[in-house]
């Protein structure tokens, strides 16, 4: 009892607050229960792991509410990769490559494959792996285009069937923000069949309510770039900064609600292109690389280092929340029929 009343005051206010007995979504994308933290049956299975980095992660992660002073945690099934981490990929030292090709593998980063009207496969866009479950993506690599596969585990797309750790996962279901307009809402979730953690496939963590925008952020595409590489061959790296409204003349031109986008980058050659949509805009922090925006819309020029401009993932946790959960709850209804 003592170790569960002080992981008590370790879980700070987190992602969306469901309330007592309802519903709710694990960190590894299971359908839980918001229940008091003394009575579920996950907290009692690792009572004596509660010193774990690992698992004091997962149990902040599954934080959903408040009730009498007790806290609430999403409870879901005993699972055994309660230690498979958020945001951490092999080799994830502080290098930043600044606009190059990097070695480094994101272990979360997607394509999303499309077949066209002559059964051609062509690669459009990017996701990234949040949990077993989803890949979040923008709305428009979903509204416009017929989703195929989605591919995960590579570092590139010029060879990847020959790569080991290659893994081509069938599309469940695709959503999108039912409001979704050219500018804003651009934020959507491929459901796919439960994916094994590896090495080389990983989910990246997404950042709390109440977390500050950081003023740096790193973007990694397959997309076009100004090194004349092939589109969706190798992938390519910058560092890009965080910009005012002032500076991002696609929001404050439009009218486009702040609190909804997050614009960055300035720099010539620092940019998300096409083909990098749907990517994520993120940064290390003490959970680990989280992401906080997803590739949305820029200039047609990459290379002339205006703004671009990103979904703010923060404002959208309780859609999210919301419709991973349907989601899961259909497809638990198809199977039941």
């Amino acid at each position: 009892m003592k170790i569960i009343v002080w992981i008590v005051f370790l879980i700070p206010p987190a992602f969306s607050e469901f309330g007592i007995n309802k519903k709710c979504i694990t960190p590894h994308g299971d359908i839980g229960v918001c229940t008091e933290i003394t009575s579920c049956p996950i907290v009692r299975a690792y009572h004596t792991k509660l010193s774990n980095i690992s698992v004091r992660k997962y149990f902040r992660q599954s934080y959903c509410g408040k009730r009498y002073n007790m806290t609430l945690i999403c409870c879901g099934p005993v699972i055994p990769n309660i230690y498979d981490e958020c945001g951490v990929m092999e080799n994830s030292g502080p290098k930043i490559f600044g606009g190059h090709i990097s070695d480094m593998h994101f272990p979360w980063m997607v394509a999303i494959q499309y077949k066209e009207e002559n059964e051609r496969l062509v690669f459009r866009c990017q996701g990234s792996l949040i949990n077993q479950h989803f890949i979040l993506t923008a709305a428009h690599c979903l509204r416009y285009r017929k989703v195929h596969a989605v591919v995960m585990g590579v570092k590139n797309l010029t060879n990847y069937e020959e790569q080991e750790s290659f893994k081509k996962s069938i599309v469940i279901n695709i959503t999108y923000h039912r409001e979704y307009s050219t500018d804003i809402d651009d934020i959507g979730l491929i459901q796919i069949r439960p994916v094994q953690y590896t090495e080389n496939i990983r989910w990246i963590c997404l950042p709390r309510k109440n977390d500050a925008s950081p003023s740096w952020f790193t973007i990694r595409g397959w997309g076009k770039n100004d090194k004349k590489i092939t589109e969706f061959s190798a992938a390519i790296q910058s560092r890009i900064r965080s910009a005012s409204y002032n500076e991002c003349r696609f929001v404050n031109r439009k009218n486009i609600p702040w609190s909804r986008v997050i614009c960055a980058g300035g720099e010539p050659n620092k940019d998300s292109c096409d083909g990098d949509s749907g990517g994520a805009l993120m940064n290390m922090t003490a959970d680990g690389w989280t992401a906080f925006g997803i590739v949305s819309f820029g200039s047609r020029d990459c290379s002339q280092g205006e703004p671009g401009v990103y979904t703010r993932i923060q404002y959208y946790l309780d859609w999210l929340d919301r419709t991973m959960l349907e989601m899961l709850q259909v497809s638990e209804r198809k199977k039941n029929e």
